[in-house]
């Protein structure tokens, strides 16, 4: 069996996932955890709205979808009409986790993903664009925490 450092044993690719990646999707969330309480703080102390204090080239809005002991569900973007992406995440403080559930579209309310939303290559990919654009934010010094 030939080995790789992305899919592990040559028995595992037949699914594009295989046992190690799913591991690097828990670190991801991790990470993005970590993010965005470097960037917004905890996420007990968020009002149900904010507006960053325009340090960018546009300021970011971050409002709250669903708040619940250990959850918070919210909306991120910038908050100038047209400018992309607007994510929909959800943060859970007991797990230490924070997931990009999908992107926001204008008007049109948010629903939790279903059957092929839910796929791993799809999740991947909308993490790593959450996690390089958090980074962003905080690199830019969107919010003071």
């Amino acid at each position: 069996m030939s080995e790789d450092l992305i899919t592990g044993p040559s028995l595992l690719r037949s699914s594009p996932w295989g046992l190690r990646p799913l591991s690097l999707l828990i670190s991801l969330y991790e990470e993005n955890y970590r993010l965005c309480q470097m960037l917004l703080g905890p996420s007990t102390t968020w009002p149900s709205w904010r507006q960053s204090d325009g340090r960018g080239p546009s300021p970011i809005m971050v409002k709250i979808i669903a708040r619940s002991t250990h959850t918070a569900t919210f909306e991120i973007g910038f908050s100038s009409c047209g400018i992309q992406p607007t994510f929909i995440a959800r943060l859970y403080e007991d797990l230490k986790v924070c997931e990009a559930l999908g992107f926001a579209e204008s008007g049109l309310p948010w629903k939790m993903p279903t059957g092929s939303e839910l796929n791993l290559d799809r999740r991947w990919a909308r993490n790593m664009a959450f996690q390089k654009w958090i980074h962003y934010a905080w690199n830019q010094a969107y919010f003071q925490v």
